[in-house]
């Protein structure tokens, strides 16, 4: 494959106007193909911040397989990049002299119909992304009165659909869950789309360096504070959900603990700005509590704001001023990334901070990736701020899948010899077995035949992630 070259510029078609930043990709006299547009969108433009254009320059001498490939119905669109490809329609039409797309606008998934039909929406030619079973198109044309016709949902496990036509049909993975995205790291997935950002899944690890880069600071002497206060549990099922949580924080009790408090309060005290207008808060008792303190914090240091409820945001209030995010708990984030879209059609001016008392992603570069698409600001605006209290990267199902398998084999050791089974291990079959939504708070490990209770971790145990 020919070189493929990338750089960056601002352009700024009027003194007045936003300047827009654009990424070009080219490959020199020669033509892109399918793996420089593959490189380009699911590598290279990583490395850039969210730019407003994508451009791939191609020699003119091209022209002509250009014009094939475009009179070609057939040719299949494999790229999630869904901006570019919008743009990228607008500019050929217009390019070879047919009638073009006078808007292009975006949606965010069911959100952003949560809200009514859109302007134009029965009209317009909708482009989803990915959809599992093509419920996103069945709801647009519910909600905009849109044809079927109009509507193409570029990756789908369906083969067709009666609400959309499926441009691309791919395998379902073995370990996905139809109750929602599947979390997992195990077996073979082959998209995955976290926050705003298309990111290739990556690939099974090969080689494990071991060392302190990925340890934040203070998470050991926590967790060894935490230790017996029953705050967390693991291995816990989540409710009306196949899949089990490794680790389950106990919201009420962490907001409530001494070292979370004093956390909680320095944070506010550095990162709270003089112009905090509102605080946003999760739907649940702990993340409610954290804004009523955040309140009373910046009550006392003479300044004063509204609170409101994540379910009860409107974002067709428009206001001016910074913003507080503050939740007891997150896992992949979709929350905050909502409220990350509904903040930027309703505030007009300020900052936003994001304050997480427990942040249990899948691991720390999907935790990074949550964090860049929520501190990304518009175009001449200071980034914005995520603190978490603690960090735990133990949300993927690859961190307990040993309790799936042991589980299983003690359940076939019953199976198979029941009656010559040690009282050892049927204990440990019943704490699976009453498990549930409390997991195993007290379980988490054998009986230990040197102390009393279970087996722990002893003093200097060191994390390998």
């Amino acid at each position: 494959m020919p070189d493929l070259f990338d750089f960056e510029v601002i352009l700024t078609p009027a003194p007045d106007a936003e300047p827009a930043h654009v990424v070009v990709f080219f490959a020199g006299p020669e033509q892109i193909t399918d793996a420089h547009i593959t490189e380009a969108l699911q590598k290279r433009l990583n490395n850039y911040i969210l730019p407003d254009h994508v451009t791939f320059l191609v020699p003119d001498c091209h022209r002509t397989w250009i014009q094939e490939q475009c009179a070609d119905k057939s040719s299949p669109i494999d790229t999630m990049a869904f901006l570019p490809v919008a743009l990228s329609i607008q500019l050929l039409q217009a390019k070879f002299g047919r009638q073009t797309i006078q808007s292009i606008q975006s949606f965010h998934s069911h959100d952003g119909l949560k809200d009514g039909p859109l302007p134009d929406g029965s009209s317009s030619l909708c482009l989803i992304s990915a959809s599992t079973n093509c419920g996103l198109a069945k709801e647009w044309i519910k909600v905009n009165g849109a044809p079927p016709t109009r509507v193409a949902t570029f990756l789908s496990f369906l083969a067709d659909s009666e609400s959309c036509t499926v441009l691309h049909t791919i395998e379902k993975p073995e370990d996905f869950e139809s109750f929602a995205e599947t979390e997992s790291t195990e077996g073979r997935k082959l998209i995955r789309i976290h926050g705003e950002r298309f990111v290739a899944q990556h690939t099974e690890t090969r080689l494990l360096n071991i060392s302190m880069g990925h340890l934040p600071e203070g998470l050991q002497s926590r967790f060894f504070s935490f230790m017996g206060k029953g705050l967390f549990s693991c291995f816990s099922q989540i409710p009306n959900r196949e899949r089990f949580r490794t680790v389950q924080v106990d919201k009420d009790k962490l907001v409530r603990t001494s070292d979370f408090d004093q956390w909680f309060k320095k944070v506010l005290m550095e990162e709270s700005p003089a112009s905090t207008s509102l605080i946003i808060h999760d739907d649940d008792k702990a993340s409610a509590k954290m804004a009523a303190d955040a309140l009373a914090f910046l009550q006392a240091k003479g300044l004063t704001c509204e609170v409101v409820s994540a379910s009860m945001f409107d974002p067709k209030e428009k206001f001016h001023g910074s913003v507080i995010v503050v939740a007891a708990a997150a896992e992949r984030g979709t929350l905050l990334l909502s409220i990350s879209r509904r903040l930027r059609s309703a505030q007009q001016s300020g900052t936003r901070i994001y304050l997480v008392g427990a942040l249990l992603g899948r691991s720390y570069e999907l935790m990074a990736e949550l964090a860049a698409n929520l501190t990304q600001p518009p175009k001449g605006s200071r980034k914005y701020v995520i603190k978490p209290f603690i960090e735990i990267p133990a949300a993927s199902l690859a961190c307990n899948s040993h309790w799936h398998q042991e589980y299983k084999h003690l359940s076939r050791i019953i199976t198979f010899d029941g009656a010559g089974v040690s009282e050892l291990v049927k204990a440990r079959i019943e704490a699976f077995d009453t498990a549930g939504a409390n997991g195993l708070i007290d379980q988490a490990f054998w009986p230990s035949s040197y102390q009393t209770g279970q087996m722990k971790l002893t003093k200097g145990f060191a994390f390998a992630i």
